[in-house]
């Protein structure tokens, strides 16, 4: 039985620490940023209600700016060499870590770019329900090839998440077709 780690474990161990990371230091600057918003004293004080909450958050972030930078550096060097770059007209499949197919595509990447800037293009004269649907039906048929699928997930996700902001007060452009919600 072979119990060697997986050649990519440790990249992948890397990764989940960066965005760890990464949460840790946007905490801290959000922390530094309230602190520093804090209202001036009163009285005159030699020391504000500010003081110590801004010495804490400008340490976090030190912290976590020298953490995240240690993470990178780590992880960049045990990176392997990039693949060469593909040709513009040709469809490259790979396995991924895991075992999973992975597909390399430039006229792929191409459709995805150009779809999503027609979504933000359309989402105000079309409005959401209806750009949604069609961006989130069309992606999803063209990628996973199940436009049945696609066409269920587009509408339950569009319809969810439009819900969601209707609870929370924002508003959504209707365009063409009045949001039920």
């Amino acid at each position: 039985m072979n119990d060697a780690p997986h050649p990519d474990a440790r990249r992948s161990y890397l990764r989940k620490r960066i965005a760890a990371l990464g949460g840790v230091w946007v905490v801290a600057a959000l922390f530094l940023w309230q602190a520093v918003a804090l209202p001036p004293p009163s009285r005159p004080a030699p020391v504000s209600p500010g003081t110590f909450p801004t010495i804490v958050g400008v340490a976090m972030l030190l912290a976590a700016t020298g953490m995240l930078a240690g993470a990178l550096w780590e992880y960049l060097k045990a990176s392997p060499p990039a693949p060469p770059p593909l040709p513009a007209d040709e469809e490259v499949v790979t396995s991924g870590p895991h075992g999973e197919e992975i597909v390399h595509s430039w006229p792929r990447l191409g459709i995805a770019l150009g779809a999503t800037a027609a979504y933000v293009a359309l989402f105000f004269p079309l409005g959401y329900l209806v750009s949604t649907v069609l961006f989130l039906g069309g992606m999803g048929a063209y990628f996973w090839r199940r436009p049945v699928g696609a066409a269920v997930f587009a509408v339950a996700l569009t319809v969810g998440i439009g819900w969601l902001f209707s609870l929370l007060g924002i508003y959504l452009p209707a365009g063409l077709v009045a949001l039920p919600f």
